[in-house]
């Protein structure tokens, strides 16, 4: 009875924390159009009123902000790095909330440096319902619908067992995807029948990969929900090949300054749909002319984040967020000292390797610079495999990047994960 009534309180809290967010959503089904000024509107007065960091360094009364002048006041606001909000951490908290009763969340800093912010519990409460709003497109319930989830929550020591069932969710641990634990992880899989896979996209094309040499189906699966990483064409083709069911690929980060959601390829480069309701998304050219995203979220209110700079690079145009280029912590220096995009050349191999007789012999791929001008390409074959693949790509890298990168290719027993069970497949140590 006990349980039944924690459960309960559980759901009553949820909605009363997500109120302002559902009331949205119901004007707008109601108008069929909603005004996200008044959401920019209430997070900048919110701001100037209580924040000291904006107080102290935007000039303009709060009162006079209106529905009709917020973008043009949003744009007295500072341009923020992440080494700035960290620098002065304090000044951003609200003077309305009480430290001691906020939660501190923080990146693990894989893709660069790390950060650390403050949220209340109506925030948290807020950023799940936009995932399970855009989940529930697929017809995922909260609290009914059987997940499998392979993320870091799911991680444990080598030697213990390798997943755990929590209620409705089948948990596997991402540092277990590997041929000693590959058989007994998917008979569990394939015992628990999940509706729903909810996992970082590098997790799920190891066990893909594995999967699709086997018997083991998923019957009931009904979707894919795919975060944290990006997300590769060569992905999307194993996924949707594989598990013929939807996929929704989802944009965002820690900080919680935008939201998107996956809706195609574009030349190899996905592009994402941006939710107008979550927060403000716009670009900030840099010195190379390349555009950095940058985010506003309208419901971050115990240490706003306003015009936050990524470090993301990609267009947005038109509500959506094309050629997402990847973060500048993966941008690859050339033997000229120019840099590009690792993400590019990522995808320019990802359309060689399928098309070539051998790929599946390859079981992982990063590429790793050390040095400007070198581009070492770590490759894990599959046992009993031969180089032969790996002459090939060689000469493959060459004949397209040859002329701005000395192509190294080493055949290695495995790619490290990072902390949080990630398989970067760029990684740059410069």
């Amino acid at each position: 009875m006990r349980q039944v009534l924690r459960k309960w309180y559980r759901h009553i809290q949820y909605r009363v924390y997500t109120h302002d967010v559902r009331a949205v959503y119901r004007a707008q089904h109601a108008d069929y159009s909603y005004d996200c000024r008044i959401l920019l509107k209430n997070i900048l007065q919110e701001a100037l009123l209580n924040v000291p960091y904006y107080r102290d360094r935007v000039d303009f009364e709060p009162a006079r902000i209106t529905i009709e002048n917020a973008h043009q006041v949003l744009e007295r606001f500072p341009f923020l790095s992440k080494k700035e909000v960290m620098e002065n951490q304090s000044e951003f908290l609200n003077e309305r909330y009480t430290r001691s009763k906020l939660r501190y969340v923080s990146s693990g800093g894989s893709t660069g440096e790390a950060i650390g912010l403050y949220r209340s519990r109506r925030e948290i409460a807020i950023q799940r319902y936009f995932f399970e709003r855009l989940w529930g497109r697929v017809g995922y319930e909260l609290g009914k619908s059987r997940v499998l989830r392979i993320a870091a929550e799911g991680i444990i020591q080598e030697g213990e067992k390798p997943w755990r069932i929590n209620e409705n969710r089948l948990i596997v641990s991402p540092v277990h995807l590997n041929n000693d634990w590959f058989d007994e992880i998917l008979e569990v899989i394939h015992s628990f029948q999940p509706e729903y896979i909810h996992a970082y996209p590098s997790l799920l094309y190891d066990l893909a990969r594995y999967q699709e040499d086997t018997d083991v189906t998923l019957k009931h699966l009904k979707g894919i929900f795919l975060a944290s990483e990006h997300f590769l064409k060569h992905q999307e083709e194993l996924f949707s090949s594989l598990y013929q069911v939807p996929i929704i690929a989802q944009y965002g980060m820690v900080e919680h300054t935008n939201f998107a959601y996956y809706v195609g390829f574009k030349q190899d480069y996905p592009t994402y749909q941006l939710v107008p309701e979550y927060g403000f998304t716009e670009n900030l050219l840099n010195s190379e002319g390349k555009a950095q995203i940058v985010g506003t979220s309208y419901w971050l209110k115990a240490m706003p984040l306003i015009r936050y700079c990524t470090q993301d690079f990609g267009i947005v145009r038109n509500g959506v967020i094309e050629g997402l280029e990847g973060r500048s912590t993966e941008f690859l220096v050339t033997n000229s000292g120019n840099k590009i995009p690792g993400l590019s050349l990522l995808y320019v191999v990802w359309a060689f390797l399928p098309a070539d007789p051998a790929w599946k012999q390859i079981v992982k791929f990063q590429l790793y610079q050390k040095d400007p001008g070198e581009l070492i390409h770590f490759v894990k074959l599959r046992e009993g495999a031969g180089e032969e693949i790996c002459k090939r790509l060689k000469s493959f890298q060459e004949d397209k990047w040859g002329h701005l990168f000395k192509i190294i290719i080493k055949v290695v027993d495995d790619i490290p994960k990072t902390v949080s069970g990630k398989t970067p497949q760029i990684r740059i140590d410069f």
